[in-house]
């Protein structure tokens, strides 16, 4: 099949039933697909089978179109109470140090390395006898804390089908950008990269600038996901996830 009547069978069979510029979006690529190819020295015909039958990739990209806009995506107001929740779990081996280090350790997780060596040497040298005498279990739980901290929220999302304790709660789940379920990759890069390491980035540039700009990329999310359509975040738009109201596809 030569390119122009390739692209012409798509583009019929995609006219009206997808958005104009996804359209227009959808042709340019597949002439792109040509073009390369016969840099590449194939025909038109060799290329077109490469690519497979225009009808039935019209169809697939309908199909994944309709998806999409089955997809109910869920409010700032919901993702921000399920956040709270979860970070006060993340914190909570930490909490009966002080009341607000589950808040903290968000937004300036890096504190970690100071706290944990400092919890050790403590449990080490302490002459209280109710530590002493249990000296191993105290090094355990206080490294214990610190996988509980970084891992609870992605393992929870991933055992739970992209559910948090808090997520749950609110009736919210973490999706891929395809409706699918988020694999574990995503999550761990959702919560370590686009929020962990953001935050790290973070605190360490309001340690050096006004100290606002410790959670400057939390207002970033929090507007971006307020005047955004799909309510994207930063750490959504890193890890391809979106957060949902509706059960999606499981």
């Amino acid at each position: 099949m030569k390119k122009a009547e390739y692209l012409q069978l798509l583009k019929k069979y995609l006219s009206g039933k997808i958005k104009d510029d996804e359209l227009k979006d959808i042709l340019s690529d597949y002439e792109g697909f040509f073009l390369t190819g016969i840099e590449e020295g194939k025909t038109e015909e060799e290329i077109s089978a490469e690519l497979g039958d225009p009808i039935e990739i019209a169809h697939s990209l309908i199909e994944e179109e309709n998806k999409q806009l089955s997809i109910c995506y869920a409010p700032v107001y919901k993702r921000i109470l399920a956040l709270i929740i979860d970070i006060i779990v993340a914190g909570l081996p930490f909490i009966w140090l002080i009341p607000r280090t589950a808040i903290d350790l968000y937004f300036r997780p890096q504190m970690l390395f100071n706290m944990v060596p400092t919890f050790l040497s403590t449990v080490n040298i302490s002459s209280h006898q109710w530590i002493s005498r249990i000296q191993p279990f105290w090094s355990i739980a206080i490294i214990a804390s610190v996988f509980w901290f970084f891992l609870i929220n992605p393992l929870c999302m991933f055992i739970f089908k992209g559910y948090t304790i808090g997520k749950r709660i609110m009736k919210i789940r973490v999706v891929s950008v395809n409706g699918e379920n988020a694999n574990f990759v995503q999550l761990i890069v959702r919560e370590w990269i686009g929020k962990y390491l953001i935050n790290t980035l973070g605190s360490m540039l309001g340690s050096i600038l006004p100290s606002i700009l410790e959670i400057l990329p939390s207002i970033i999310s929090l507007i971006w996901a307020s005047v955004s359509k799909k309510h994207y975040t930063i750490h959504d738009t890193i890890a391809h996830t979106c957060v949902v109201e509706c059960p999606g596809k499981r």
